[in-house]
């Protein structure tokens, strides 16, 4: 079984290649299948929020080797914590007001900027315990998600930095070019590769995951290092880096979560 190394790569050197958005359990097979090393499930208001049961539904036939990460916007510790541990999630990407929880999770925390100027890169030093740190396109209303491509030069200063995960507006056709210019710790997907919002085209997710490889193949990454037996688990001290796990392991997420919504769904079977 794959796990993950000590450089933050997804086990024997695999790359970072994640699809965002995952709604439904045929697409996130369908991304494994295709050779995305890791899943998004979107917990913030747009077309792409999951529910925490589907979402723990879709994460749990998933492989062991792909990693499962949970997108977070205005959620309190205790609310990222608690999701975290009911989904089975390794790693939470935090966007707005959540990014500031990015050093309680340390290692597990993928901290979002959405950098205009190259003087918006001084905030990279605020994220080196990170697991790393997502760069997406900037948007003077949206905190992410903005399916335009950012400025690949500023980028690449980034990646040069840090861990740097890239977003914004990456498709099958651009995402070699994105990979040779920026050289980034991983690349990050969603609408690029949908049919519509929130459903994904197992075509689009093939081609994306097989340029993607070929072109992280074709540069100096990724840097070997020490492996891991076990995929990383979503649990841990909550006064620490982990996920803490909840006080009972219930079939359905306790009602309080349901206030996002109108009204609960309910996991496919």
């Amino acid at each position: 079984m794959w796990g993950r190394e000590s450089n933050g790569t997804v086990g024997y050197g695999a790359p970072f290649i994640k699809a965002c958005g995952i709604t439904r359990p045929e697409d996130g097979l369908a991304a494994c299948a295709a050779g995305f090393t890791a899943v998004g499930f979107v917990f913030a208001p747009g077309p792409r929020q999951v529910h925490p049961d589907r979402a723990r539904q879709i994460a749990s036939r998933l492989p062991a080797s792909v990693l499962r990460v949970g997108v977070f916007l205005d959620h309190d510790e205790e609310e990222v914590r608690e999701i975290a541990a009911f989904c089975s999630l390794d790693l939470v990407q935090l966007h707005g007001p959540s990014r500031d929880l990015a050093p309680r999770f340390s290692g597990k925390a993928i901290p979002s900027l959405q950098p205009r100027t190259g003087e918006d890169l001084e905030a990279l030093e605020d994220y080196h315990g990170a697991f790393a740190v997502l760069l997406d396109t900037w948007d003077p209303k949206l905190p992410g998600g903005t399916g335009r491509v950012g400025d690949w030069g500023l980028a690449a200063e980034a990646a040069r930095r840090s861990r740097v995960i890239l977003a914004g507006g990456l498709n099958p056709a651009n995402v070699t070019d994105a990979v040779s210019r920026v050289r980034p710790f991983g690349i990050d997907v969603s609408s690029g590769v949908e049919a519509a919002p929130g459903i994904k085209d197992p075509a689009r997710l093939r081609d994306f995951a097989a340029a993607a490889w070929a072109a992280f193949a074709g540069s100096l990454y990724p840097a070997k290092g020490v492996k891991v037996k076990n995929r990383a688990l979503g649990v841990g001290d909550p006064t620490g880096a982990g996920f803490c796990t909840p006080k009972q392991n219930p079939s359905t997420y306790p009602a309080p979560y349901g206030k996002r919504w109108k009204e609960t769904e309910k996991p496919e079977r």
